[in-house]
């Protein structure tokens, strides 16, 4: 899985996703997250397949998926939701990147 992930990833993709999380219930997070992860996958998958972005799923980057989703403002790093829902999606990118990451 660690392939699929995009070489090179921004501080700015995962606060994207984040945002898109922030914004949605506690309960329909790790679903979603996991539902953009997939997205951003088969994105990059297509663009390796056919040198093309897919019309509908982006570039293959994480930030493509979430700005479709239209995310919030940036908050504060004082809101501690948006603060777990950025963990989450950092600590999700470490684990497909194979890395071992201690909490």
């Amino acid at each position: 899985m660690a392939d699929d992930v995009p070489a090179r990833l921004w501080l700015g993709d995962a606060s994207a996703a984040a945002r898109v999380l922030r914004a949605r219930p506690a309960h329909r997070r790790a679903w979603l997250r996991k539902r953009m992860l997939h997205e951003m996958e088969r994105a990059r998958a297509h663009v390796a397949r056919t040198g093309r972005a897919p019309p509908r799923r982006g570039d293959g980057s994480l930030i493509a998926v979430a700005l479709r989703r239209k995310p919030a403002g940036e908050p504060p790093l004082s809101d501690a939701v948006f603060c777990e829902c950025l963990v989450d999606v950092l600590m999700c990118l470490a684990q497909m990147r194979g890395c071992t990451v201690a909490h």
